[in-house]
C-alpha cells in the first residue's frame, strides 16, 4: 500500500518539474545579536488573508519566510525536506489544517513534532501578527498553550520542533 508520504513526495515532484514551486529557497535566518534565530523557516499559505503580515513579523526577526499557494508538496520538496535532511530544525507557519497534517506526518520521520498549534478562526492581520510573535517566542523557549486546530479548512499557526529525547 502506498503511504501518504509517497503520495505527497511523488505529487510534489511533478509540480516542481512543472516549475510551479517557489522562485528561490530562502537563506537561513540572519544573525541577531551574535546568533541566528531558532527558527529555520516560516512557511505560509499566501491565500490566507493576513498571512503576509505574519511573514513580515518573521522576516523582521531574521527568519526566512516563504509563501506557497494551497499545495504543500512543492514547499516540502524544495524548502522543508532539504532543511530536515541536514538536521531536524524548527519550522513554523500559517497554513490550513490539511497542510499542517501533511507536514506533521512528514516531520515525524525526521524527529520533529508539532509543539504549538493555534487555531485562527477569525484571521485578521492583528490576530495573525500576534500568532506569528507567539510562534517566534515559542521557538526560543517561551511557554505557549497548544490549542486544537479545528476543522482542516481553517487557518492554523503552528510550530514543528525536534522531539526532546531523554539522554542519560
Amino acid at each position: 500500500m502506498i503511504s501518504r508520504r509517497q503520495v505527497l513526495v511523488g505529487g510534489g515532484g511533478g509540480l516542481a518539474a512543472a516549475g510551479l514551486g517557489p522562485a528561490a529557497p530562502p537563506a537561513r535566518g540572519r544573525e541577531m545579536g551574535g546568533r541566528a534565530h531558532a527558527l529555520a523557516l516560516f512557511l505560509y499559505d499566501g491565500a490566507i488573508p493576513g498571512a503576509d503580515a505574519a511573514a513580515r513579523v518573521a522576516a523582521g526577526a531574521g527568519v526566512p519566510a516563504a509563501a506557497f499557494g494551497g499545495d504543500i508538496g512543492v514547499p516540502w520538496l524544495e524548502l522543508v525536506a532539504p532543511l530536515w535532511r541536514a538536521a531536524p530544525v524548527p519550522v513554523a507557519g500559517i497554513t490550513d489544517g490539511g497542510a499542517l497534517f501533511c507536514l506533521e506526518q512528514l516531520a515525524r520521520g525526521h524527529g520533529l513534532c508539532c509543539t504549538v498549534r493555534l487555531a485562527l478562526p477569525v484571521a485578521g492581520a492583528a490576530r495573525i501578527e500576534a500568532a506569528a510573535r507567539a510562534l517566534l517566542g515559542a521557538a526560543e523557549g517561551a511557554p505557549l498553550r497548544r490549542d486544537s486546530a479545528g476543522p482542516a479548512n481553517l487557518p492554523v499557526a503552528w510550530l514543528l520542533q525536534p522531539i526532546a529525547r531523554n539522554v542519560r
